[in-house]
């Protein structure tokens, strides 16, 4: 991944952040200049322990954005309670889901948090 399309992650991150009455970590607001150093300026790194959707709004009925691969890492921004969900791969139920900016993707959203592994 170039340092452009980092940044430009790091940008519509900040953009639907914002969108959602959310707040970006500073050390995402700069834009970093890797795809290690995004990793690394994020407070919870994550990991896909299944292949997941990433949704537009907490709820399984909302728009999918894109696919968490599994294995996949992303930085974790923040978690709300949204519409319930059974992850039978995952751990079970849930109400609680991760705001997630997958690396190598430009499509943050929101996935069950029960689907993530910190790393």
């Amino acid at each position: 991944m170039n340092k452009r399309s980092v940044a430009r992650a790091a940008c519509v991150a900040a953009v639907a952040l914002s969108g959602l009455g959310l707040t970006v970590p500073a050390a995402m607001a700069d834009g970093p200049t890797s795809g290690q150093a995004a990793i690394q300026a994020c407070s919870v790194s994550v990991k896909a322990k299944v292949n997941i959707g990433v949704y537009s709004e907490p709820r399984g009925t909302s728009r999918i954005l894109g696919t968490m691969m599994e294995g996949q890492i992303g930085c974790k921004l923040s978690t709300q309670n949204g519409a319930s969900y059974t992850a039978q791969l995952c751990g079970g139920s849930s109400r609680v889901w991760a705001y997630v900016n997958p690396s190598g993707t430009t499509a943050s959203g929101w996935v069950l948090n029960k689907c993530l592994r910190t790393i």
